[in-house]
């Protein structure tokens, strides 16, 4: 038989942009390096395109210049169809040779004897990486490269103008214009266009001044709402980002040092000729020679040298990361008095709820700061759609990003965009005693405006939502869940205009799970970004979607997670826990998107599968711990990386926990500056000693932290009388987490009742500690399940919908196979040998078998059964290895038709999954000192991280 390999797999192995060297590096990926990259790919240049930010072509994507004769596929107009057709295009590997790596900011160059540019060191949010090429071109608007290349260079000329656009969207557009014409009439500074929707309306005007974008959007939808009567509707859609810079023909720049041979400047900021639209930066990228091929230079001295400049001193708190909490952690922290700075990659504040477009809540506890914000958000939303969101807990998501500025306007917290994060600089602490960090952050190191910058302060707030501070100033992390690394997957969302029932026009946020990534490793992101975008091509080219723009921010759920001082868990959020320093609630639900729980703890497939309580709630309180890293002293990370388990964060994650925690960590680190008199004395602050009873108060004064009921008494005639019936529940989740049950439950092993007896053997085999008393009795009646091939109660009787509405739970057969992992012997290695050795088995059901196989190998070692099951495995025919990010467990188990989700679009989501049977059999055959199957050896080299990681630690 033919090893189960999958066809889709790329036929080159991958390879690190950091661990090659390129013809050709192009810093700067708006039109001019991405044009210039095209063209040097095309002539055959290896090409590396680098871009601080997550975006391609960002004069129309993010500043949403008319793209005009430079736009792409013609079939997809305007910006997100520009984006669509880039992204298309890269995914297809249209230019072999071209690679692009976003979230990427040049730091410092290092030179070759000649004066010749060597190697660029690159800042990411996985700290600094190098780059090396023969040949280098400096597109960036700002001339980054070339100004680390030559110190002295001059500072180079600033944009005569600066421009930006809104855009409106109405059903009636004609109607729309007529109406406006007053508005327009007082306004001839601002531009009225129609674009290629008919819906759709660009105002375009020049900045005059340094007014923030926000407002000037609000004083244009204020002035143009009270000229137009009620019964004109339309809806804000979308606006600029980034302004988009025009320049006027300038006088040469003059460098009084010589310029490096291999660089070549295509950088606005040192030419002298007229730049205005994308089209004329289009030409300027098709300017470029194609250089002559060579071998990479040897770097004269060393390493580069990495300067970072003292700047934005005098701050209390630096808040790095102004996503979902650490917008909210800012502005409580300066209302409690201390001088705030907030640095964030993207050029606004808010996170998933503003970037991501996701603008609404899934559960969570409300209460406290966000409540306000909330409110506010809602009136903003009012004013930008002219819809009131009445008491759904929705907003628009650009609202919301307005009342942020505002707020952080009026709290006095200065916020900069723009900021990539690279670093972090630390100290030891002096005689730091018994549960105290043992080292305090004395400064962050970013990148802004094409400098690393040093950003001092007494404490420190990471709001990153990867904990990138924290990790770089040496935190502790978990990642992953135990079966094959994976975190939760990401979404891209896109908005798209469509009519409501009532006529008018409205935007939505579509999205869907489109993968998973490592949100750290640059290339990683950037192919999750690319490929994400490159998903919407087929719904939007069926006319299911029709798209204005693109979230600038990719969608992330998960990924790592600090080792805190205290670490939630599931279990303390199933049982309802009770901390003394608690901070507030969740009151939540586990939503993990996931249908193979295999590869979980053993914990998540009692509660998830046997138990079948997905979705159910969870609701505990919320220890200060776990804000605190364990080895820093002055840091907070209340964003979705802070001190939870990986189980724990599937419910521990959603947008109203998060701010909460914030506005703990705020309130938390002013109380910290103001108590130990950091100012003065120059001190770092002690997140440790601050004043836990005065916390406590300020947040039951906001309404974050109201009083948590506590959990009803656990009944043991109630609980064993729920595992009477037959059905499962969270009685069965309760009865094995205390041992005391055991003698009543083993009782039931022989009831009459095949499904009570089935419970009560998945009850002690996934009791912890496991009680060996009744362990052959068990394992006896699990291998009697498989063997009899028992199902259990059905989805007609006993449904909890997935994430996606699809039917996740599995007949007791599969999830017997599942818990003889628990306490399984020699005497079940027959029956799971012979489930593995028969054609046509799904690859669910596989990993599920190779996940058993693999702790019973680690836990038998050896044996013929063991060794014939896991070849069946990986060389029967794997005919489903291709599958989208969803599935139904129920339907593929018993050969009926997967179900269509409610957010199925028609986008094509599809991957091998045959990767985690692989990784698992070459783990189980390696824990029998035997090697890896060759089929297993194409997953090193694949293009997604995760992969790579996962069979990196085989």
């Amino acid at each position: 038989m033919q090893p189960a390999t999958s066809s889709t797999l790329p036929s080159t192995p991958f390879r690190s942009v950091f661990e090659q060297p390129f013809d050709v590096v192009v810093c700067g990926a708006g039109f001019i390096g991405y044009t210039a990259a095209r063209k040097l790919a095309a002539a055959g240049r290896s090409v590396l395109l680098v871009e601080t930010s997550g975006d391609l072509l960002r004069e129309t994507t993010r500043a949403f210049e008319d793209a005009g004769t430079a736009a792409g596929d013609s079939r997809l107009p305007g910006a997100a169809g520009l984006e669509i057709s880039v992204a298309t295009a890269l995914v297809q590997n249209e230019l072999s040779t071209l690679r692009p790596l976003l979230y990427s900011a040049p730091l410092a160059v290092g030179l070759a004897r000649d004066g010749r540019i060597a190697a660029l060191t690159l800042a990411t949010k996985s700290g600094q990486r190098t780059v090396r090429a023969v040949h280098w071109v400096d597109a960036t608007e700002n001339g980054a490269l070339t100004r680390l290349a030559i110190p002295s260079s001059p500072a180079g000329r600033s944009p005569s103008r600066r421009y930006r656009n809104l855009f409106l969207q109405s059903s009636d557009a004609a109607r729309l214009d007529e109406t406006a014409a007053d508005f327009r009439q007082r306004h001839p500074e601002i531009a009225w266009s129609p674009t290629c929707l008919v819906t759709e309306r660009r105002l375009r005007w020049s900045v005059a001044n340094d007014t923030p974008a926000y407002k000037d959007n609000i004083s244009i939808l204020r002035d143009l709402r009270a000229s137009i009567p009620d019964n004109t509707l339309f809806t804000f859609s979308h606006a600029s980002l980034v302004d988009h810079p025009v320049y006027d023909e300038a006088p040469a720049t003059r460098f009084t040092s010589p310029l490096p041979a291999n660089l070549t400047i295509l950088s606005p900021a040192f030419r002298h000729d007229a730049i205005a639209t994308p089209a004329d930066r289009v030409a300027i990228g098709q300017s470029i020679t194609v250089p002559e091929a060579g071998q990479p230079l040897p770097i004269s001295s060393g390493p580069a040298t990495i300067s970072s400049a003292t700047s934005h001193a005098g701050y209390d708190v630096v808040v790095v990361g102004a996503g979902t909490a650490g917008a909210h952690a800012a502005i409580a922290a300066a209302r409690a008095g201390a001088r705030v700075l907030a640095i964030d990659h993207t050029t606004y504040p808010g996170g998933v709820g503003t970037g991501g477009c996701i603008c609404g809540y899934f559960h969570g506890h409300p209460g406290g700061l966000q409540e306000e914000i909330n409110r506010r958000a809602k009136e903003m939303s009012l004013l930008l759609t002219g819809v009131s969101f009445g008491k759904i807990p929705r907003w628009n998501y650009e609202a919301k990003k307005y009342v942020l500025l505002e707020m952080f306007a009026e709290a006095g917290v200065t916020f900069i965009g723009d900021a990539l994060l690279w670093s972090a600089e630390t100290r030891p602490v002096q005689g730091d005693g018994a549960g105290s960090g043992n080292k305090t952050v004395t400064a962050a190191l970013a990148v802004i405006d094409g400098r690393s910058e040093r950003i001092p302060a007494a404490a420190f707030i990471d709001g990153t939502g990867d904990a990138d501070l924290a990790i770089q100033a040496g935190s502790d992390f978990i990642e992953g869940r135990p079966g094959d690394g994976r975190t939760l997957a990401y979404s891209q969302s896109i908005l798209s205009v469509n009519r409501h029932a009532d006529g008018r026009s409205q935007v939505v946020s579509c999205n869907f799970d489109a993968g998973w990534c490592d949100p750290v490793n640059p290339e990683d992101l950037t192919r999750a970004r690319i490929h994400a975008i490159s998903q919407h091509f087929a719904p939007v080219l069926a006319g299911k979607v029709t798209p204005v723009a693109f979230a600038p921010l990719i969608g992330l759920r998960q990924s790592r997670h600090i080792v805190a001082d205290r670490q939630l868990t599931q279990a303390d959020m199933v049982r309802g826990a009770r901390f003394d320093d608690s901070i507030g609630e969740t009151d939540t639900v586990g939503d993990t998107h996931s249908a193979n729980f295999e590869f979980e703890s053993d914990d998540c497939v009692l509660y998830y599968w046997v138990s079948r309580l997905f979705r159910t709630q969870q609701r505990c309180e919320l220890p200060y711990g776990m804000l605190l890293p364990r080895r820093l002293g002055n840091v907070w990370v209340p964003s979705r990386a802070t001190g939870v388990t990986v189980e724990a964060a599937y419910g521990m994650r959603m947008q109203r926990d998060l701010q909460r925690l914030a506005e703990a960590a705020g309130l938390a680190a002013a109380q910290a500056v103001r108590q130990q008199n950091t100012h003065s004395s120059g001190q770092p602050a002690d997140a440790r000693v601050i004043d836990i009873r005065a916390l406590q108060a300020a947040l039951e004064t906001s309404g974050a932290r109201t009083g948590t009921p506590a959990p009803e008494p656990l009944d043991a005639a109630a609980l064993l009388a729920a595992l009477d019936t037959g059905l499962p529940g969270k009685h069965l989740w309760h009865l094995a987490q205390n041992n005391k049950y055991c003698q009543a439950v083993a009782e039931r092993l022989h009831s009459a009742n095949a499904r009570v007896s089935f419970y009560a053997a998945a009850i002690l085999a996934s009791a912890n500690p496991p009680d060996t008393e009744f362990a052959e009795a068990v394992e006896t009646r699990l291998i009697r399940a498989l063997a009899d091939r028992e199902t259990g109660p059905t989805p007609d009787e006993h449904k909890v919908p997935g994430a996606f509405g699809q039917v996740i739970d599995l007949p007791f057969w599969a999830l017997a196979i599942v818990l003889l992992r628990r306490g399984g012997t020699a005497r079940c290695l027959p029956a799971l040998r012979d489930a593995a050795d028969r054609p046509g088995v799904l690859l669910a059901l596989r990993t599920i078998i190779a996940c058993t196989l693999e702790r019973l190998a680690r836990r038998l070692g050896d044996s013929p059964e063991l060794r014939q099951a896991l070849n069946a495995l990986v060389t029967h025919e794997i005919t489903d290895g291709i599958q989208p990010m969803w599935r139904s467990n129920w339907p593929a188990v018993h050969g009926e038709p997967q179900q269509t989700p409610g957010n199925d679009l028609g986008a094509d989501t599809r991957q091998d999954h045959t990767w985690q049977l692989h990784l698992v059999v070459a783990r189980a055959l390696h824990a029998i000192g035997q090697p890896a199957h060759p089929a297993a050896g194409i997953f090193r080299h694949d293009s997604r991280a995760i992969v790579r990681r996962a069979f990196a630690q085989v």
